[in-house]
């Protein structure tokens, strides 16, 4: 395994060797997700994370990569729906659901590449006195522990379908920029920027063996299921509005016409 396929330093397998006495604390508010006013999605979680968020693309700079994202605030670091005891959204995407848990390469093994389940260290709900146990006494793994495995085993297969459905996106020229302008009190205009998203006339105007392929390779109805949460616009600014932040008056959305750039092979 070369330097470039390990871990982060802080990144370790889960191991009953080493972790047998780990416990994993309850974070009913997530509030190591505070700060965060993106979340990446999979197609697995998007209709009930479209009924909660607007949803909406971005370009990794570093690979040209798009990713779907749930948008949770108007501001870098400004996360709408945390609470200290609860989030205000009736979900909490799995992306966030699964912390201090990462799928990670397994470093056991020294000649061979397999991914496994992993434990984020420098979490502050880990610890040995109260919470969640990961294994019994005899060794064995607990059923939060296997609950764990199978949100990852779920991630790990949806991001799969996920990046497949943003490629072909990007194949039939269907992103485009996208800008939010919002108004303040004062009457001033920002605006947020960064962001792609379907373009519904591109997508409307494709042939019909083209949209037959979408509806085959079951992307069809993500696409508008992404368009339809642009509506959740409205609540996020609601809510913002009603937590005492800067206060929002008005909005609008502004389609760019130029096309993302495509993905490198």
């Amino acid at each position: 395994m070369s330097t470039e396929d390990k871990n982060p330093e802080n990144i370790k397998t889960v191991d009953f060797s080493k972790h047998a006495k780990l416990k994993v604390k309850p974070n009913p508010g997530f509030s190591h997700a505070k700060n965060r006013n993106l979340v990446a999605v999979n197609l697995s979680e998007l209709g009930i994370s479209a009924s909660n968020f607007p949803h909406l693309f971005v370009q990794n700079p570093d690979d040209a990569e798009f990713l779907l994202v749930a948008l949770l605030g108007l501001r870098p670091d400004e996360n709408i729906q945390y609470g200290e005891q609860f989030w205000d959204s009736t979900y909490v995407p799995l992306a966030i659901q699964r912390h201090p848990f990462v799928v990670g390469r397994d470093d056991r093994l020294t000649d061979i590449e397999q991914i496994t389940t992993c434990l984020e260290m420098d979490s502050p709900f880990l610890n040995e006195k109260d919470g969640h146990a990961l294994f019994t006494e005899d060794g064995l793994e607990t059923d939060y522990l296997r609950s764990r495995h199978q949100l990852l085993n779920s991630m790990f297969e949806g991001g799969k379908l996920t990046r497949q459905f943003t490629k072909r996106l990007v194949e039939l020229d269907l992103l485009s920029t996208l800008e939010l302008g919002v108004q303040l009190q004062n009457g001033e205009w920002r605006s947020v920027k960064g962001f792609f998203t379907l373009d519904e006339a591109k997508l409307n105007s494709l042939g019909a063996e083209q949209l037959k392929e979408l509806q085959d390779q079951g992307f069809l109805g993500p696409c508008y299921l992404i368009l339809a949460s642009l509506y959740q616009l409205n609540q996020l600014i609601r809510l913002r509005n009603r937590k005492g932040k800067e206060q929002i008056v008005n909005f609008r959305i502004d389609f760019k016409t130029q096309a993302a750039a495509a993905v490198p092979a």
